[in-house]
């Protein structure tokens, strides 16, 4: 289903996506029309550019149990509400950036694979209020832009000892306290 309707800026209505398929790379990046809800079937395993620029779509964000990479996969949502994040996801590089209507505390995976697996990924979410609760992961990481511009983030958060890079991570925000995990 990759590029199935990549550039169809025109589409309206809503997303669909069956059962057998596995990826969902850029199949509704840039259609900025398109409304409703997003979906993501049960055996996608990559969602890289899946909805980025989709403006109109709403509702929680979908991704399903199989699903390894989101990279970008909601980029640029204005109008989406809700963060998920599927059990299996180890990559999700800017998969929330831009979302402005994204509201409560920021989701992680449960494990990464790569050093920029959290980078940008919720920056400039100016609805996002927290609170914030970084893993403990088992690889070093970095958290370099990955709240800048979260105006509504409020409160203190731990970052954990691997994390190697906090360059612009909370600016603009309105953490109070960042603590740092021996």
């Amino acid at each position: 289903f990759s590029y199935a309707y990549y550039n169809c800026q025109s589409l309206t209505g809503a997303p669909v996506c069956g059962d057998l398929v596995t990826s969902l790379v850029n199949t509704y990046y840039n259609c900025k029309s398109m409304r409703g809800a997003p979906v993501c079937g049960l055996n996608v395993t990559n969602m890289e550019n899946a909805y980025r620029n989709c403006y109109n779509i709403t509702g929680t964000a979908a991704c399903g149990s199989l699903v390894k990479s989101m990279s970008r996969a909601y980029e640029n949502c204005y109008n989406l509400k809700t963060a998920y994040v599927g059990s299996n996801v180890v990559y999700m590089s800017s998969a929330f950036a831009n979302c402005k209507s994204l509201s409560g505390a920021p989701v992680f995976p449960k494990n990464i694979n790569s050093y920029g697996s959290l980078q940008y990924a919720y920056s400039n979410c100016i609805s996002l209020t927290g609170p914030v609760s970084i893993p403990d992961y088992d690889i070093e990481f970095s958290l370099y832009d990955t709240f800048r511009n979260c105006v509504s983030l409020r409160g203190s958060v731990h970052i954990p000892y691997n994390a190697t890079s906090i360059g612009s991570c909370f600016v603009n925000t309105g953490i109070s306290d960042i603590y740092f995990k021996n």
